[in-house]
């Protein structure tokens, strides 16, 4: 029994966040360990940062208890469910409340720098807010709905915003003890209630499908599993049914003998985010807006900055970052799918213009999206030839991105290796953006056309050789 629960344990390790997580806490642990003296500069961030690691590590054991639950086998298996709970919960229980726990109490004994302001901790509030904050993230990867998620991180972006900034600092240094005590006893309460529902799942619950979108376990299911089938987004509610756009299918035209771009179109339907990709430039439209709004951020010395570079780099870096989480789950339908009536090259070159003009799509709304303080407070700026220029850039850089990717996703290694390498390719990219526009009085810099069309130069070759070895590649 003893060796059961261990089994159990293991199989958190096989998540490379995991992974990662357990390596990033340890030396944060060990840095809070071996630190005897530290000024207000130092250990702000040792509590922001330990903050974060409980957050992530919320949403990582809920999803892993939520991935094994809503299994076939833990129906079917006698005394499947009740272990894995256990487990989870100890995990949880250790990852977020035992680590605050232990930053709280290490962070208020480590003794202040001479000549900085004193940051005085009260372990029970900054345990409060770091868990109120760990229950949210939990309720999200459990529930993996986007209205639930879009309200979280609304709320999230309110709570780190100056307004709320008081009532932070009086919870942490334990001047609102009663805050603290009812955000403490509401956490819990939730974490409490979530794991009594999953104990509960079973198929009926809306939420029985909705498993991490971003989980790099890539399972080879039958064709005929419920979860794969475009019922199963009516299942898990409307809002999902509708974001999805999963009745299309059920209106797919005869594309036999229709342009490229027509049949692209038709495949987009097994790739696209639908309906989801305008609701993404809404939500980061809105997220900026109400900061800009409550923090004042458009206004000052890097108001350029605030309203034109940083929007424009979110729609640099995100579209990618979503894309591809989600392109690799394509493999294990590619060979099935290249039985269609068509050649191999038309086949491939259908997949990559469908896969590009997503991309596009994500660039297009996103962009568009975090440029809604633009629109509201500096419109004229939209025109200028600075901000055209850095569009041009981005819009440059994604078919790199798209290239690199395409590449990549060729030798169908594991989403580990494959996110990394499109991890430093998007950071590449941002980094040749910030270095193109960056000033040294905090001006904007118009990216030479030179660069832009370098860009270009090298991202065409590089997609001709992925085409290239595609058609020698085994779809199997």
């Amino acid at each position: 029994m003893r060796n059961r629960y261990a089994q159990i344990a293991l199989t958190y390790t096989d998540r490379w966040s995991m992974r990662a997580w357990l390596i990033l806490t340890a030396m944060l642990v060990a840095w809070l360990a071996l630190t005897r003296q530290a000024n207000f500069s130092e250990r702000l961030p040792m509590l922001m940062l330990g903050g974060t690691a409980c957050v992530f590590a919320a949403t990582i054991v809920t999803s892993q208890v939520k991935e094994q639950i809503a299994d076939p086998r833990s129906a079917l298996t006698p005394g499947f469910r009740t272990p894995h709970l256990i487990v989870g919960g100890v995990l949880l229980t250790a990852t977020t409340l035992g680590l605050a726990s232990y930053i709280a109490w290490r962070s208020a004994h480590i003794e202040g720098g001479f000549g900085w302001p004193a940051l005085r901790i009260w372990p029970p509030g900054y345990v409060a807010i770091v868990m109120i904050s760990a229950a949210a993230m939990a309720w999200m990867g459990y529930l993996q709905s986007p209205p639930f998620i879009f309200c979280v991180m609304a709320l999230g972006a309110v709570f780190v915003m100056p307004i709320s900034e008081p009532l932070n600092w009086q919870t942490i240094s334990g001047r609102a003890p009663v805050t603290a005590c009812v955000m403490l006893a509401l956490a819990l309460a939730s974490l409490i209630a979530l794991w009594w529902r999953m104990a509960l799942l079973n198929e009926e619950m809306r939420e029985y499908h909705r498993l991490d979108s971003f989980s790099p376990n890539l399972k080879l299911s039958m064709t005929g599993d419920r979860f794969y089938r475009r019922s199963a987004a009516a299942e898990v509610g409307w809002f999902n049914e509708w974001l999805r756009g999963a009745g299309r299918i059920d209106r797919a035209r005869n594309v036999l003998g229709a342009s490229l771009m027509r049949r692209a179109a038709h495949w987009r339907l097994a790739i696209s985010f639908a309906r989801a990709n305008p609701l993404f430039g809404a939500l980061f439209g809105m997220m900026l807006l109400v900061m800009d709004y409550f923090g004042g951020l458009h206004e000052g010395k890097g108001e350029q900055g605030v309203l034109i570079a940083v929007p424009i780099l979110i729609g640099l870096v995100v579209p990618m970052l979503i894309a591809g989480c989600t392109w690799p789950r394509r493999w294990y339908t590619l060979a099935q799918d290249a039985l269609r009536p068509a050649t191999r090259r038309q086949f491939l070159a259908e997949q990559g213009a469908a896969m590009g003009w997503e991309l596009m799509s994500l660039w297009f709304w996103i962009t568009v999206g975090a440029l809604l303080p633009t629109i509201w407070y500096r419109p004229h700026w939209l025109l200028s030839a600075t901000t055209l220029a850095m569009l041009a850039l981005t819009a440059a850089e994604q078919v790199l991105l798209f290239a690199v990717f395409v590449w990549i996703a060729r030798y169908r290694g594991t989403l580990f290796f494959t996110w990394t390498l499109t991890l430093l390719a998007v950071a590449a990219a941002g980094f040749l953006f910030v270095h193109e526009i960056g000033h040294a009085d905090d001006r904007l810099r118009i990216p030479s056309p030179l660069v832009i069309a370098a860009v270009l130069v090298v991202a065409l070759p590089v997609l001709v050789d992925a085409y290239r070895r595609w058609l020698r590649t085994d779809l199997d």
